[in-house]
């Protein structure tokens, strides 16, 4: 997979999620898969599958509802776990990158993933 850099600083990739394409922040600081603003999982009409108690890099703490979704993962669906963010941001987490190598080259616009 290959991603891109927003401002030269910022880790992007292109990732479907059941079927829409969403440009999501990789955030090696979010253990989990992917995190979705309100109105995108509204727009999926995912299944609401639980709760989950939720810190924040700035240390805040609320309840983050999580819906069942699928991915395109290296050429194949992948199931995965979708925190709802109630602000306007798309994350990647290091829950999918468990099994990946990454490579940064920030000045040469460039990310790309490996499956190991």
């Amino acid at each position: 997979m290959k991603g891109f850099f927003v401002s030269q600083i910022i880790p992007t990739l292109m990732v479907k999620v059941n079927q829409l394409e969403c440009n999501v922040i990789v955030d090696t600081g979010f253990t989990g898969e992917i995190m979705l603003p309100s109105g995108i999982i509204k727009r999926l009409k995912l299944s609401r599958i639980g709760k989950e108690d939720y810190l924040t890099a700035d240390a805040h703490k609320y309840d983050a509802d999580l819906y069942l979704g699928s991915i395109e993962w290296f050429g194949s669906p992948r199931a995965v776990i979708i925190l709802e963010c109630p602000a306007n941001i798309m994350l990647f987490g290091m829950g999918l990158l468990r099994h990946c190598k990454m490579t940064l080259c920030p000045k040469q616009n460039c990310l790309e993933l490996e499956k190991i």
